[in-house]
C-alpha cells in the first residue's frame, strides 16, 4: 500500500470515526429527547391515575363499607405506584444515554423508556377502569339505596295510614261518647284532641310523601338516608299521635263510665222504690184471691164468683208482671251504656208500679161483689136440698120392701139346695142387705132435720152428698139382695148341669177308651191276619185270627152300652139319676178292656209260632250273602290295586285329563264297588230285622245284586288302567320334544347373557386401570369375573342336563332337567344382572374418584394461585423496596440490575399466575385421574418456579440493601 493510500484510509477512518461519534451523539440526543417526551407523558399519566385515585376517593366516601369501590380504589393506587415505577425506571434510561457507546446501546435505552410510557398509560387505563366500575357500582348502589328507602317510606306511609284509620276511629267513637254525655266538658275536651291528633298524622303523612317524592333527586347515599330518616321520623310522629287519641279514647271512656255510674245508682234506688210498692199491691191481691177462693169454694158452680177470682188472679198476674218488668229494670240498669238507658229503664219501672196499683184496686172491687153473690146463694142451695132429701128418704122405703122379698125367695133355693154353700152364703148377704137399707133410711131422715142449721152451702151441700150416698147405699143393697136371688138360682140349675156334664164328659173319655180297645183289637186282627198270611200252614195261628175277632164283636157291644147312657143323661132331674147311668158306663169299658186283652194274646201266641219259621230261613239267607261280600270284597282289591297304578301315572302325567279321567273313572267304580259291599252287609242286617220269609228272600236277592254290580265295576277299572298306560306313553314323548326345544332356547340365552357377562369384565377392566389404587372396583371386577365363571358353571350344567333328557324315565325327571336348566338359566340371568350391578358401581364409583379428584386439584391449584399471589405479592414489595433504594442510589448500576432481575422475577411469577390459572380452568375437563394428577403437577412446578422467583427477589433485595449499606459507608 501507497502512503497515499494509507492516509486516505486513515483519513477514512477518521471520518469515519467522526460521523460515528457525530451519530452517537446525535442518537444519544435524540434518544434524551425521547426519553424527556417520554418522562412527560408518564408524569401526564401520573397526575390523571392521581386524579381518578381522587374520583375514588370521593366515590369510596359516598359508599361507606362498599368493598368493590375499595378495591377499585386500591388498585388504582397500586396502579400509580406502578406507573411512578415506570417514570423512575424512565428516567434512570435517561441517565443511561449519555454513557451509552453505541448505537444499538441508545435504542434498548430509547426501547425500555418506550416500555417504561406504555406500562404507565397501561396503568392509567387500569385507574380509568377501576374509576368507571367505582362509578357503576356506585350508582348501582345509589339506585339500590334508593330503591330500600321508597319501600322503607311506602311502608312508613302504610303505617302512618294505619294511625290515621285508628286515630279516625277514635275520634268515631269519642263523637258517640261525646253524644252520649253532651254535659262532660272532659269528654268535649278530649274529641277536639283527637281531632287535633289526626291532623298531626296526617301532616306527617304529607311529610312522608314529600320525602318519597324526594328520594328520586338525591345524589348520595348519605342525602337518600336523610329522606328515609324523615319518613320514619313522620311515622314516629303519627304513631305518637294515634297513642294519644287512644289515650284520649280511654279517658273519655273512664269519664263516661264514671256518670253512668252515678245515674245507675239513683235510678236503681227509684226502681227499688216502686218495687216495694207493687209487691205491696201483690200482697194485697193475694189476700184478695184468698178470701175469693174461700168464697168460690163455698159456690163451685156460680160463675160470678168464679169469673171474679178468675179477674182476681189476672189481676194478680198483671202485678207480677209488672214486678217483673220493673225488676228487670234493675239489670238493664246494670247492662246500660249510656244515662239514656237508665232514664228509660226508670221510667219503665214506674210505668210498671201504676199498672200494679190499678191491678190491686180491680181486686178489691171482686171480693166486694163476690161475696153479695155467696149470700144469696146459701139461702137457695137450702130449700133445694130440703126437697131432694126427702124424696131420697121415700125411696130408700121401697128398697127395704124389695129386699124383703129377695130374702124369702133366697130361702127357698136353700131348702131346695141343702148343704150349697152358695146359696147359704147368698141368703146371709141379702139379710145383711137390709140391715144396710135400714140403717140407709134412718141416716138419710137425720140428714133432712140438719139442714136448717148449716152456716155454708157447702154444709148443706155435704147433707145432700150424705144423703145421696145412703141413697146409693140403700140401692145398692137392694141390687145385691136382687143379685144374690139371681146368683143363687143360677148355682141351681149350675149343679144339675154340672152333674150332667161331668158324667157326659166321662162317657166321652170312656168311649174313646173304648175306641182305643176296639182300634188296638183291629190291629191285632190286622197283624194276625198278616202273620196268618205270611204262615198259611199254622193251625194255631189261625185259631188265634178267630178268637180276636170274637174279642172284636164283645167290645164294640160294650160301646154301645156307653153310648146308650150318655144319650140318657140329657133327660134326667135329679143328680142320682145320672149317677145310675154312670155305673152303667163304667162297668162296660172294664169289659173292653178285657177284650182287648184277650186279643194282645193272641197276637202274642201267633208271634211266637212265626219266630220259630223265620229264624231257619235267616240262618240260610246268611250264608250265601256272605259269599256275595267275600266276592265283592275281592273287586274292591282289585279296583284299589288299579287306582294305585292310575294314580302313578297321574303323577306321572300333572295335567292330563284323560288319564285324570281314568282315574276319576275308576274311583267311581270304586265307590260303586264300595257302594255294593255296603250294600250287601246291610242285607245280614236285613236278614236280622226280617219278619217274614218273604223279607228274607229279598236280602238275598239285593246282596246278588251288588255283587254283580261289583264284578262290572272291576272290569271298568281295569280297561282304566289299559287305556291310561297307552296315553302315558305318548305324554312322555311329547313333554321330551317340548323340553329339548326349551331347554335350547335357555342355552342360547345363558351364551348370551354368558357374552355381555365377559363385556362388563372387559369395561371393568377398563375402569380398574384408571383407578389402579381403588379396592372398590378391583372387588368389583373380581366379583364381575366370579359372575363370569358362575355363567361358564352354569352353562355347562345347562349342557348336561340337556344330554339326560332323552333317557329320563318320567315326565317328573323331564320336568325336573328343564327346571334346573330354568334354575341355571335365571342364576345365569342374575349373573349378569350382578355383573351389570358391578359395571354401574364401578362407573360410579370411578366418576367419584374423578370428581374428588378434581375436587382435590381445585383446592391445590387454588393453593397454588394464592402462594403465587402471595409471591407476586412479596416480589411487588421487594420491587417497592428496590426502587427506594435506586432513587436512594442514583446511577448505582448494581441497584439498577437487582431491580431489573426482581422485576424479570415479578413478571416471570405473573406468567406462573396466569399459567396456573388457565391449568385450573382446564381441570374440570380431564377424563382421568392421571390427567387431573398431571394438571396437579404442572401447577405446582408453577408454583415452584413462582417460589424460586419470589426467593429470588428477596436476595435482590438482600444485595441491593448490602450494596447500598456499602456505599453509604464509603467502600
Amino acid at each position: 500500500m501507497s502512503q497515499t493510500t494509507a492516509d486516505n484510509a486513515a483519513q477514512d477512518v477518521a471520518d469515519a470515526q467522526v460521523k460515528s461519534d457525530q451519530n452517537l451523539a446525535d442518537a444519544q440526543k435524540a434518544a434524551t429527547d425521547t426519553i424527556t417526551d417520554n418522562i412527560a407523558t408518564i408524569a401526564d399519566n401520573i397526575q390523571n391515575i392521581t386524579d381518578d385515585i381522587a374520583t375514588l376517593q370521593d366515590l369510596a366516601d359516598k359508599n361507606p363499607g362498599d368493598t368493590t369501590i375499595a378495591d377499585k380504589l386500591s388498585d388504582a393506587q397500586q396502579q400509580l405506584t406502578e406507573a411512578e415505577a415506570a417514570k423512575t425506571a424512565a428516567e434512570s434510561d435517561l441517565d443511561q444515554v449519555a454513557d451509552q457507546t453505541t448505537l444499538a446501546d441508545v435504542a434498548d435505552v430509547v426501547n425500555d423508556a418506550a416500555d417504561q410510557v406504555a406500562q404507565a398509560q397501561e396503568n392509567e387505563n387500569q385507574a380509568q377502569t377501576d374509576v368507571d366500575d367505582a362509578q357503576q357500582q356506585s350508582a348501582t348502589n345509589l339506585a339500590t339505596a334508593k330503591d330500600d328507602a321508597k319501600e322503607a317510606i311506602n311502608q312508613n306511609l302504610s303505617d302512618i295510614d294505619d294511625d290515621i284509620t285508628q286515630i279516625t276511629a277514635d275520634i268515631d267513637a269519642l263523637e258517640q261518647i261525646a253524644s252520649d254525655n253532651p254535659t262532660n266538658t272532659t269528654i268535649a275536651d278530649k274529641l277536639a284532641d283527637a281531632k287535633e291528633q289526626l291532623a298531626a298524622a296526617e301532616t306527617a303523612k304529607d311529610a312522608a310523601q314529600q320525602a318519597l317524592d324526594a328520594i328520586d333527586e338525591q345524589t348520595t347515599l348519605a342525602d337518600v338516608a336523610t329522606q328515609e330518616k324523615a319518613g320514619e321520623t313522620a311515622l314516629a310522629d303519627a304513631d305518637t299521635a294515634q297513642q294519644t287519641a287512644d289515650q284520649d279514647l280511654a279517658t273519655a271512656q273512664d269519664e263516661a263510665a264514671k256518670d253512668l255510674v252515678a245515674d245507675q245508682v239513683a235510678g236503681k234506688a227509684t226502681v227499688n222504690e216502686t218495687i216495694k210498692s207493687i209487691q205491696d199491691a201483690i200482697t194485697t191481691i193475694t189476700d184478695d184471691i184468698a178470701t175469693l177462693t174461700d168464697l168460690a169454694a163455698k159456690n163451685p158452680a156460680d160463675t160470678q164468683i168464679a169469673n171474679d177470682l178468675a179477674d182476681a188472679k189476672e189481676q194478680l198476674a198483671t202485678a207480677e208482671t209488672a214486678l217483673t218488668d220493673a225488676q228487670e229494670q234493675l239489670a238493664a240498669i246494670d247492662a246500660a251504656k249510656v244515662p239514656a238507658d237508665v232514664d228509660l229503664a226508670v221510667a219503665t219501672a214506674q210505668t210498671a208500679g201504676e199498672t200494679a196499683a190499678t191491678a190491686q184496686t180491680t181486686a178489691n172491687q171482686d171480693v166486694s161483689d163476690a161475696q153479695t153473690k155467696h149470700d144469696a146463694n146459701l139461702a137457695a142451695t137450702k130449700e133445694t136440698a130440703t126437697d131432694t132429701i126427702q124424696t131420697i128418704v121415700d125411696g130408700l122405703a121401697d128398697n127395704i120392701a124389695q129386699i124383703t122379698d129377695d130374702i124369702t125367695t133366697l130361702q127357698d133355693l136353700a131348702d131346695k139346695n141343702p148343704g150349697d154353700t152358695v146359696i147359704a152364703d147368698k141368703l146371709a148377704d141379702a139379710q145383711n142387705q137390709l140391715t144396710d137399707a135400714t140403717a140407709a133410711q134412718n141416716d138419710a131422715q137425720n140428714q133432712l132435720d140438719a139442714i136448717a142449721d148449716q152456716p155454708t152451702m157447702a154444709a148443706v151441700d155435704q147433707l145432700v152428698t150424705q144423703a145421696q150416698a145412703d141413697q146409693t147405699a140403700g140401692s145398692d143393697a137392694q141390687t145385691a139382695a136382687d143379685n144374690d136371688v139371681t146368683a143363687a138360682q143360677t148355682q141351681s140349675d149350675q149343679n144339675l148341669a154340672a152333674a150332667k156334664q161331668a158324667a157326659t164328659d166321662q162317657m166321652t173319655n170312656q168311649l174313646t177308651q173304648i175306641d182305643e180297645n176296639i182300634t188296638q183289637i183291629e190291629s191285632d186282627i190286622d197283624a194276625l191276619e198278616q202273620i196268618a198270611a205270611d204262615n198259611p200252614d199254622n193251625a194255631q195261628i189261625q185259631a188265634d185270627l178267630a178268637d180276636a175277632q170274637e174279642q172284636l164283636l164283645n167290645a164294640q157291644d160294650e160301646r154301645a152300652t156307653v153310648e146308650d147312657a150318655q144319650t140318657k143323661l140329657a133327660d134326667q132331674t135329679t143328680l142320682a139319676d145320672v149317677a145310675d147311668l154312670q155305673t152303667a158306663a163304667d162297668n162296660a169299658v172294664k169289659q173292653a178292656a178285657d177284650a182287648q186283652t184277650a186279643a194282645d194274646n193272641d197276637v202274642t201266641d201267633a208271634k211266637a209260632q212265626v219266630a220259630k219259621d223265620l229264624a231257619r230261613d235267616q240262618a240260610d239267607a246268611k250264608t250265601a250273602i256272605n259269599q256275595n261280600i267275600a266276592v265283592i270284597q275281592n273287586d274292591i282289591d282289585v279296583i284299589q290295586d288299579d287306582i294305585a297304578t292310575l294314580q302313578d301315572l297321574v303323577d306321572k302325567n300333572p295335567g292330563d285329563d284323560t288319564i285324570a279321567a281314568k282315574l276319576a273313572d275308576a274311583q267311581q267304580q270304586l265307590q260303586t264297588a264300595e257302594s255294593a259291599l255296603a250294600t250287601a252287609q246291610d242285607q245280614l242286617a236285613a236278614v236280622d230285622a226280617a219278619k217274614v220269609p218273604a223279607d228274607v228272600q229279598t236280602a238275598v236277592d239285593a246282596a246278588s245284586t251288588a255283587q254283580t254290580a261289583a264284578d262290572n265295576a272291576k272290569t271298568t277299572a281295569d280297561q282304566d288302567v289299559t287305556d291310561a298306560q297307552a296315553q302315558h306313553e305318548t305324554n312322555l314323548a311329547a313333554a321330551k320334544a317340548t323340553a329339548d326345544d326349551t331347554i335350547a332356547d335357555q342355552i342360547a340365552q345363558m351364551q348370551d347373557d354368558l357374552a355381555a357377562i365377559q363385556a362388563d369384565v372387559a369395561s371393568l377392566t377398563e375402569i380398574a386401570a384408571k383407578n389402579p389404587d381403588d379396592t372398590l372396583i378391583a372387588a368389583l371386577l373380581d366379583d364381575a369375573k366370579a359372575q363370569e365363571t358362575l355363567a361358564q358353571n352354569k352353562l355347562a350344567d345347562a349342557q348336561k342336563q340337556a344330554d339326560a333328557v332323552a333317557d329320563a324315565p318320567t315326565m317328573a325327571a323331564v320336568t325336573d332337567l328343564t327346571d334346573a336348566v330354568t334354575q341355571d338359566a335365571a342364576a345365569t340371568a342374575d349373573a349378569l344382572t350382578q355383573a351389570d350391578r358391578d359395571v354401574s358401581d364401578g362407573q360410579m364409583k370411578s366418576d367419584a374418584n374423578l370428581d374428588a379428584a378434581k375436587t382435590a386439584a381445585d383446592v391445590a391449584l387454588a393453593d397454588n394461585i394464592a402462594q403465587i399471589k402471595q409471591n407476586i405479592s412479596d416480589i411487588q414489595d421487594d420491587i417497592a423496596t428496590l426502587t427506594d433504594l435506586q432513587d436512594n442510589n442514583p446511577g448505582n448500576t448494581v441497584i439498577a440490575n437487582l431491580l431489573t432481575d426482581a422485576q424479570t422475577q415479578l413478571a416471570e411469577s405473573q406468567q406462573s399466575l396466569a399459567d396456573v390459572t388457565n391449568l385450573a380452568n382446564q381441570v374440570e375437563d380431564q377424563p382421568t385421574l392421571a390427567d387431573v394428577q398431571k394438571i396437579v403437577d404442572a401447577a405446582q412446578t408453577q408454583t415452584d418456579y413462582s417460589d424460586g422467583d419470589a426467593t429470588q427477589a428477596q436476595t435482590d433485595v438482600d444485595k441491593a440493601q448490602a450494596e447500598s449499606n456499602a456505599k453509604l459507608n464509603g467502600c
